[in-house]
């Protein structure tokens, strides 16, 4: 079963076992499986972890977040054993159950890096590297006190593939070297780095260097300024080959890599139980030291107790003093033991005998002035100033190249310390930029939070948070005042957008209602009616009520039309009573003209038609039948009484007209 495990600065803080069907929120809100420092780019629910598909991911939640893999930004990584990304300054990492187990149990850090570099049935010769054959040189065989402890991981007769490390020189000349254990080596500016780059202008991961079967390979992480390797810059997210000797430049730095016998600085040594056993008398101020070795003459050298005063009443300075002494003749021991042991050691004799090298070579003058020189830097080295021994040690090598006493080994520990001394320079410079960036992010934050609360400008708040978007502009506190602010200016452009909808709509009702008045009043009265109806069945708003309005009119325009319908019919049915049939006609028409739909009026113009042609039929006939006999005159009057008595548009009156018209034509 996975387990997800969260590192701040390298240190484990936190960690979760992942159970199938079940979600994990990881962010700074309080309920979070896994609840973060508030920090900036860190949000209240950042990114959660469930099981899709049977693949364990991890997702962003938050509309700013982002999860980096491998210096990349990043919505969505799947979740594998050898899973690394980061969230701000955090390390999230997966590992297998059985793994986080295993890791539980304390090892030394030889048997870690044996175990990492070997396999049961690995070849007793070492693999051929890239850079050139590594010759391993067989530890010298020399008794071994009795101890107690891993015999295995300190086992300094097995054999070793070349060890990698590499040495970072900066432009003022210092250098720091760096021992690599494992199979991969984040580099960058972040301090958990496992190569660190005092460079500002480095990257937080800059390049990643690992050890495979087919060789050690360099891939730079998409750099913000680059990595050049041997003078050609790498492409990023592409593996190049890495070979020993080869130079990594990083802006000002050069990071030389190289693979070493490891047994050059892995001997290990056992103190003599008569050394741990020296009197610890009182010393004078100032005076020589002997300290014994296993091999060769031993050698001397200059403690100085810091002036302290050795009296039998003064215990406390007496017991300081003491601490002092047991230390440095422990670490005197250590260094002469490791000189007799150490990589040199099988050729010290002879260069030591040979007249032509080393120190033989110098005149007596020459070789007291080395022995001085040594003496004073090595009382400097063990006083802790690092930077004088390593001026008396640089005399020293100008004199002697190669070096007197391990004077060599001292030398590069000088340049170490004071590259550590440099990293933790840089590395405390760095706290004090972040905290005096935090206090002004903090104190222009305070600032604009009453402006985030009241201003409908967004530039009025991006130029109060001007400061801190230059430091830190996706800081969440600023991306929260300027939400805060564009979602006031939001509303109100909606507010807004909705009232100048709202009134237009208002003011299209009020045309629709305006035109059917203007209907009515031009006696149009159904085409009135019509738009009153298109009125009432819009959808616009009535703040003014007149779709009430429109309603009342078309009552009233309906009642006023039956009244005239109804008098157009009496009149005409008076007509009608009377036997004039024209005028009944006409009146029954005019009642049509209020109200077409009008059933009665239709129904009374059918009757009264009926009645009149049939009246007029007989006439036409009379006048057809006088025709016919030639009598015109009279058929004429005939024709004259049947206009007389019909509508325009009656049958018998077109007819009548049609046979006058063919008389006058002819002249009759």
């Amino acid at each position: 079963m996975p387990i997800l495990k969260a590192f701040l600065h390298g240190k484990e803080i936190a960690s979760i076992q992942l159970r199938s069907g079940e979600e994990y929120i990881i962010g700074r809100a309080d309920g979070c499986a896994i609840q973060l420092q508030e920090q900036p780019g860190i949000s209240r629910q950042h990114f959660k972890v469930a099981e899709i598909d049977g693949v364990w991911k991890a997702s962003v939640l938050s509309k700013f977040g982002e999860i980096i893999v491998a210096g990349q930004a990043t919505a969505e990584v799947e979740l594998t054993p050898t899973s690394v990304f980061n969230v701000a300054a955090y390390d999230f990492r997966i590992v297998e159950e059985s793994s986080a187990i295993s890791a539980a149990v304390p090892t030394s850090r030889s048997a870690a890096v044996g175990a990492e570099n070997f396999a049961d049935d690995a070849p007793s010769a070492p693999p051929a590297h890239p850079g050139g054959t590594l010759s391993l040189v067989p530890a010298p065989q020399h008794p071994q006190p009795s101890f107690e402890g891993n015999d295995d991981a300190t086992n300094v007769g097995v054999s070793l593939p070349g060890r990698p490390s590499i040495r970072i020189v900066k432009s003022s000349g210092s250098e720091q070297r760096i021992d690599l254990d494992g199979k991969k080596w984040l580099a960058g500016r972040e301090d958990t780095c496992d190569i660190f780059l005092p460079d500002r202008k480095a990257s937080r991961r800059q390049f990643e260097i690992t050890s495979t079967p087919e060789g050690y390979f360099v891939t730079d992480l998409g750099s913000a300024n680059g990595t050049v390797l041997n003078g050609t810059p790498l492409i990023p997210e592409e593996p190049h080959l890495l070979q020993s000797g080869d130079v990594l430049s990083v802006n000002a730095l050069k990071v030389h890599f190289e693979v070493r016998d490891p047994n050059f600085e892995k001997r290990l040594v056992a103190i003599a139980p008569n050394v741990l056993a020296a009197p610890l008398a009182p010393v004078a101020q100032y005076e020589m030291i002997n300290y014994p070795v296993l091999q060769g003459p031993g050698g001397a050298v200059r403690i100085d107790n810091y002036g302290a005063e050795w009296s039998a009443d003064s215990s406390k300075k007496n017991s300081k003093a003491k601490t002092i002494r047991l230390a440095a003749i422990l670490a005197i021991a250590v260094i002469g033991l490791y000189a007799a042991f150490g990589p040199d050691s099988d050729n010290k004799s002879s260069k030591t005998n040979d007249p032509g090298n080393g120190i033989e070579r110098l005149s007596a003058q020459q070789k007291q002035t080395i022995k001085e020189i040594y003496v004073t830097a090595r009382n400097l080295y063990m006083q802790g100033k690092f930077e004088n021994a390593y001026e008396q040690l640089k005399k020293l090598h100008e004199i002697l190249p190669e070096g007197y006493e391990g004077s060599k080994t001292m030398e590069e520990d000088c340049l170490a310390q004071r590259a550590n001394a440099e990293k933790l320079a840089f590395i405390e410079a760095e706290q004090k930029r972040v905290e005096e960036q935090k206090r002004i992010i903090d104190r222009n934050i305070q600032q604009c939070n009453p402006i985030a609360n009241r201003t409908f400008s967004v530039d009025e708040i991006r130029q109060c948070l001007s400061p801190t978007i230059g430091l830190d502009p996706t800081n969440p506190l600023v991306i929260d005042l300027i939400g805060r602010v564009e979602k006031r200016v939001g509303e109100r452009t909606s507010k807004l957008s909705a009232h100048r909808d709202y009134q237009d709509k208002v003011d299209r009702g009020r045309e629709l209602h305006e035109k059917a008045l203007a209907l009515q009043r031009q006696g149009q009265w159904y085409p009135a009616i019509d738009a009153f109806n298109k009125h009432i069945a819009s959808q616009m708003p009535d703040p003014d009520g007149l779709k009430t309005r429109s309603q009342q009119n078309i009552v009233k325009i309906k009642s006023m039309l039956a009244t005239k319908v109804d008098e157009a019919l009496a009149s005409a049915n008076a007509a009608y009573q009377s036997r004039n049939f024209k005028d009944a006609l006409e009146g029954a028409r005019r009642a049509k003209e209020f109200d077409p739909k009008s059933e009665k009026a239709a129904e009374f113009i059918a009757r009264v038609r009926k009645e009149l042609n049939s009246q007029l039929r007989t006439l036409y006939e009379d006048a057809i039948l006088y025709e016919g006999v030639g009598q015109v005159k009279e058929a004429q009057s005939k024709w004259r009484q049947i206009m007389d008595r019909d509508t325009t548009d009656g049958e018998y009156y077109l007819k009548s007209k049609m046979k006058l018209r063919n008389y006058s034509d002819q002249g009759t």
